[in-house]
């Protein structure tokens, strides 16, 4: 059998943090942070969206361009983690593109499909692992 993992998750990953650090990591800093993203990220979708209504048509370069800087954004991250704060609107400005230029052209090939879809199953899915965590049905351990 083949065991599968992710490369991102290894033992290096998880180094230990010095001890005189000023702020420490919270549920809601930690919340607060990914509504924030998640906000931004939102925004700039929907503005890409309205974008590519207003003019005929959007290249579709322009999509392939942001989903692989979106990518080369997420290794830099993942890499340089002093880098982190900044770059997660980076990541987001080019994740809300695409996300945004992808959704519009799905809406035009079956209308309505992107409400049901992404919003709708999106939101419902962050709130209800929030509130599974929350409530700790769903436990955090070491593995």
């Amino acid at each position: 059998m083949f065991a599968f993992s992710n490369p991102i998750l290894n033992k290096k990953s998880f180094y230990t943090a010095p001890a005189d650090r000023e702020k420490t990591f919270s549920l809601s800093g930690t919340l607060n942070r990914a509504i924030l993203l998640l906000s931004f990220i939102s925004l700039v979708a929907v503005s890409s969206w309205y974008y590519s209504l207003n003019f005929d048509s959007i290249p579709n370069y322009v999509l392939s361009l942001s989903a692989m800087f979106a990518v080369i954004t997420a290794f830099v991250i993942r890499y340089k983690r002093s880098l982190a704060f900044p770059l997660s609107y980076v990541y987001g400005l080019f994740i809300g593109v695409f996300i945004g230029l992808l959704s519009a052209k799905y809406n035009q090939l079956y209308h309505g499909i992107v409400i049901t879809s992404n919003v709708a199953l999106a939101c419902w899915s962050l709130c209800s692992c929030y509130f599974l965590y929350r409530f700790k049905i769903i436990v955090l351990t070491k593995n």
